[in-house]
């Protein structure tokens, strides 16, 4: 089952900062903006001449953004608006720890407007963590020391009506009465106290954040969630308390499942009343067809998950007219069936494709560990790994695709692939170009009439089946295995081989250059 994320909070999600998305950006180096992962575009902008620093390993082995006490972040000013922390429920819960080393006080979150406003964390750093709500520079919730300034924990901080508690790893710890007259239309700040264009003197936290959720939800279900899914991800789980529902078990999204029982018109799979609900596929729900032996020919499939299982033995669309389906994962465990799916999906499982199986369109990521044939005529495909054994699958891919060949893979290849990385098996690449060939075991043989990049420590590399009159290779690395250029029929071009073990190599009986 899939795992729960905050994207899962859908329109509640205000906004979701997470140093893990952070790209291009070198350990150390300033980190002039932070992107909103929840589609609101709130991003987070340095202060001017104040910005905080990258950190790819930090709480958790995991990246985070470092502040020296004097650098802060600010969200956008007038578009989108920003946050009322005056009349609106929310909650927030920050995945952080300070350094411990100053006695200077930091803020980690607030909603300021010249200080008449919220100060959501204060942190005082003279080896203990302590917790504070500000108003008019006066606390509302009482600073409580809690922990060793330098462990990492989730804070927490919500409002709910005229109620404000604080968390320590979901476990309150302060509660009071929230400021009803803080002027709105401020923007949220990150790491310090002071104006969205300046940092006021002793204000700026010390240490690193990794992350952010900012919702407006008023339920603990919520709020337990958000816990949950960031504490096992930073390996926090042990601080929540023994009654946390996800104290020892990550929070999973819990799909709607509905099944296929066939009582409408059996040729349309959006036909409510061939689903067990009686309502029919929508984009939440996880579509299950099995036990029946239906031709489902016609409609459009949008869901969150297609199962098509064991005991389905009838057709999924026709070879002619693929059927189209949209969702974030499609399992195919059919052996009896037979399935011709036009393909919109993150992750493809074809566990077995059944006696008859063609995929077009677009899939991230395929595993196929399927003992039958298959074809996949796909327009993108980013990664294939072929785990399984049996007949030969056929795979026409375009440029841009990687695949992985486990030990009982076996695969043909019709299309140009930038990558294929060989542990096993047998792979066949008809006349078509490869980018790169990594071989740790298995047999390998190639069409092609250039490769730019073979490495080669175990396995076998030959070019079976070559009509070409020459096949040249750029760079050939020979870690260890055996590689037969001898089909070659007049000659072989390698223009840099490297030897670096016990490695053979067999050249075609016509003219060789290697340089």
């Amino acid at each position: 089952m899939p795992v729960w994320t905050p994207a899962d909070l859908g329109t509640k999600l205000y906004a979701w900062f997470d140093a893990g998305t952070i790209k291009g950006v070198a350990d150390g180096a300033d980190l002039s903006s932070w992107s909103d992962q929840s589609g609101n575009s709130r991003d987070l902008t340095g202060v001017s001449g104040s910005v905080p620093s990258y950190s790819s390993s930090n709480l958790g082995s995991r990246a985070a953004v470092v502040f020296d006490g004097s650098e802060g972040m600010h969200g956008p000013t007038s578009t989108p608006d920003p946050f009322d922390f005056e009349t609106t429920d929310f909650n927030v819960v920050i995945v952080a720890k300070t350094d411990g080393n100053t006695a200077v006080t930091g803020t980690v979150l607030q909603n300021n407007n010249t200080f008449d406003g919220y100060s959501i964390y204060r942190v005082e750093l003279n080896g203990a963590f302590n917790f504070s709500v500000v108003k008019a520079g006066a606390s509302v919730i009482a600073s409580n020391a809690i922990l060793t300034a330098t462990n990492g924990l989730l804070y927490g901080y919500e409002q709910i009506s005229t109620e404000a508690k604080g968390y320590f790893n979901g476990t309150t710890a302060l509660a009071g009465s929230p400021d009803t007259t803080v002027a709105t239309g401020t923007p949220l700040q990150v790491g310090y106290s002071g104006t969205p264009s300046s940092i006021s003197a002793n204000s700026g936290f010390k240490g690193s954040i990794s992350e952010i959720v900012f919702h407006t939800s008023n339920n603990t279900t919520d709020r337990q969630l958000v816990e949950g899914y960031l504490a096992h991800k930073y390996g926090l789980a042990g601080g929540l308390p023994s009654d946390h529902p996800y104290k020892s078990l990550l929070p999973l999204l819990n799909i709607p499942t509905i099944t296929w029982v066939g009582d409408g018109v059996t040729t349309d799979i959006t036909d409510a009343d061939n689903w067990s609900d009686g309502v029919g596929p929508t984009a939440d729900k996880r579509c299950v067809i099995a036990d029946r032996a239906d031709s489902i020919t016609t409609g459009n499939l949008v869901c969150k998950e297609l199962c098509v299982l064991e005991g389905f033995t009838g057709n999924i669309g026709t070879t002619s007219s693929a059927l189209n389906v949209t969702a974030d994962n499609v399992v195919i465990k059919a052996p009896l069936a037979q399935t011709y799916l036009d393909l919109d999906v993150d992750t493809a499982f074809l566990e077995n494709a059944g006696i008859g199986c063609k995929l077009e369109g677009d899939i991230t990521t395929l595993h196929y560990s399927s003992p039958t044939k298959a074809t996949l005529e796909m327009d993108t495909l980013a990664t294939a790994n072929v785990e399984g054994a049996g007949r030969l699958a056929t795979l026409h891919l375009n440029k841009g695709s990687v695949i992985n060949v486990g030990p009982y893979g076996s695969v043909k290849i019709n299309g140009d692939v930038t990558t294929v990385n060989v542990s096993g098996g047998k792979v066949f690449c008809g006349d078509h170009v490869v980018n790169t060939f990594t071989i740790n075991g298995g047999h390998v043989a190639y069409g092609g009439d250039t490769l730019t990049t073979l490495n080669i420590y175990a396995g076998e590399f030959d070019l079976g089946g070559n009509e070409n009159t020459q096949v040249d290779i750029t760079n050939l690395n020979l870690y260890g295995g055996f590689v037969d250029l001898q089909n070659a029929i007049s000659a072989a071009e390698v223009t840099s081989l490297k030897t670096f073990g016990n490695g053979r190599i067999r050249l075609p009986l016509g003219t060789t250059t290697v340089s």
